[in-house]
């Protein structure tokens, strides 16, 4: 969190391509998405550009796809959709309760215990908020029918 305060004040801007991005966290993740007979569904456009810190948003983007598949239940699904304007990540699974979603961003909110393992800190999604904010964006997370919808978009 120290190291984030400090890379706000002396970022190191380049063209960053969303696309890039997910597939690269995605082929990281292939050997715990085999493990457990996860598929994956892309829907990906390559126009999804800024100029941010590549390093800061793969971290962002491995904490959304890594909680994808670690609340997802074996043989089912993520569908990672990404336009111009947005990215959005879903994936089957329990979904969140309504009262750990008002709090579900904030530093060391660990939520229902059901729903993770005891390394579980609560910083992963307090980190990703943080990175996109940094870059101008917003994360918004939201439950479907049969799982947890995460939402990453322009503002405004």
């Amino acid at each position: 969190i120290s190291k984030l305060d400090f890379l706000e004040k002396d970022r190191k801007l380049e063209s960053v391509s969303f696309k890039d991005i997910i597939e690269g966290q995605l082929e990281k993740l292939n050997p715990l998405l085999e493990e457990r007979n996860l598929v994956v569904e892309k829907q990906m456009s390559p126009e999804f550009r800024l100029q941010g810190e590549r390093p800061l948003l793969e971290k962002a983007f491995w904490n959304l796809l890594q909680n994808a598949v670690v609340h997802n239940h074996s043989s089912g699904w993520i569908r990672v959709t990404l336009t111009e304007d947005f990215c959005m990540i879903e994936n089957s699974g329990k979904t969140i309760p309504d009262n750990d979603l008002i709090h579900i961003k904030e530093m060391f909110y660990t939520g229902d215990e059901n729903r993770h393992n005891r390394n579980h800190k609560g910083l992963g999604l307090y980190l990703s908020d943080r990175i996109f904010e940094m870059h101008g964006l917003d994360l918004e997370i939201g439950n479907r029918e049969d799982g947890v919808m995460v939402t990453v978009k322009k503002k405004g």
